[in-house]
């Protein structure tokens, strides 16, 4: 397939899940206690009132900003040392290397096509068209934009989901999930009422003790 005239061809969507499989639960794990700090932070009584009340008021992006630099800590403390993961973060622009072949970013979804908002910047376009450079990689990557679908009441997410674009074609998405070696962790979609506690609801899979956080302390 080709995007403005340049031939490009990412990995399947089989072969982006065989590369990422071992770090599926790092990474649903580290995004997960970045969005979490929004409603940690709404709940935490030492936190003023006005500030709590200033930050609900902030628009959209300012939110996602926030917390796309919390999902950004923790992405780069969880992968700092693991094999065949390269953290590269220079400014605003920050993404994951693995094995050379697939660069992820990190962002919010804006709705169940896993759509994002975008700043429509050269690099962004080239992400976007599949055609970024990386230095430390052989080949082009295939990007994959790994981030939240939130839910209606934005303290709860429905999903953590890897998405792989080609222009403006989804040209696959899945759940990330863990392999054998890692605790379980699913994301469920959530029913919000009066009687709910309004903190962030992440569940564990069925028949499943608990959810996982990750392989970080």
């Amino acid at each position: 397939m080709s995007v403005a005239g340049i031939e490009v061809t990412p990995l399947s969507e089989q072969e982006c899940r065989e590369i990422i499989a071992p770090h599926m639960g790092r990474l649903a794990a580290a995004v997960e206690r970045g969005v979490r700090q929004w409603t940690d932070m709404q709940r935490d009584p030492s936190v003023s009132s006005r500030f709590k009340a200033s930050m609900l008021q902030v628009g959209n992006g300012s939110r996602a900003s926030l917390i796309n630099g919390w999902i950004r800590s923790e992405v780069e403390s969880e992968f700092a040392e693991v094999p065949h993961v390269l953290v590269r973060s220079k400014g605003q622009v920050f993404y994951l290397i693995v094995d050379g072949r697939v660069a992820i970013e990190f962002k919010k979804f804006t709705g169940p096509s896993l759509r994002v908002s975008r700043n429509r910047t050269s690099r962004q376009t080239k992400i976007t068209n599949q055609t970024q450079l990386v230095a430390d990689a052989d080949v082009t990557p295939t990007w994959l934009t790994v981030g939240y679908l939130p839910d209606a009441t934005h303290l709860g997410i429905q999903r953590i989901a890897a998405a792989c674009r080609l222009g403006l074609e989804l040209k696959y998405s899945f759940d990330l999930e863990t392999n054998a070696d890692l605790l379980p962790f699913a994301v469920l979609p959530i029913e919000a009422s009066a009687d709910d506690d309004q903190g962030l609801i992440i569940r564990p899979a069925a028949g499943q003790p608990g959810a996982a956080t990750g392989t970080h302390e």
